[in-house]
């Protein structure tokens, strides 16, 4: 297999959420490479991190200490939309669409590329 730029990196992670005044660490000393076209699998008992690494990735609400890098930048660099542009995730968290149309759910993925009042382009209808 040939060698390829990573596009997600991480050096000396650690994950945390805050707990009262302080952060509860649940994960450190995480560090790895994903190069371009490679499948990986995040595997690991219920309560290690996974979920919450990806989290972190997606710069959603997970305090982090070290390095994680999108395309050679710090992901802390990125918009949630350009992000939103680039790296696409499915969790297995339970969701609940409430009242909404199929069509108003499937709308729900192109909110980061909606104006400032959310409105589809005509595209997206």
């Amino acid at each position: 297999m040939q060698n390829r730029p990573a596009i997600i990196e991480t050096k000396g992670l650690a994950l945390g959420y805050k707990k009262a005044k302080t952060i509860q660490w649940v994960a450190e000393g995480i560090s790895f490479s994903l190069g371009s076209g490679e499948l990986t699998c995040v595997l690991g008992p219920n309560g290690v991190g996974k979920s919450s690494l990806i989290r972190a990735i997606l710069g959603q609400g997970v305090h982090t200490r070290g390095g994680i890098y999108f395309q050679g930048k710090p992901i802390r660099s990125f918009s949630p939309q350009s992000l939103a542009r680039s790296i696409s995730v499915v969790l297995t968290d339970r969701f609940s669409a409430g009242n909404l149309a199929v069509k108003q759910l499937v709308a729900l993925g192109r909110i980061p590329f909606t104006n400032w009042l959310g409105s589809l382009a005509p595209e997206d209808e």
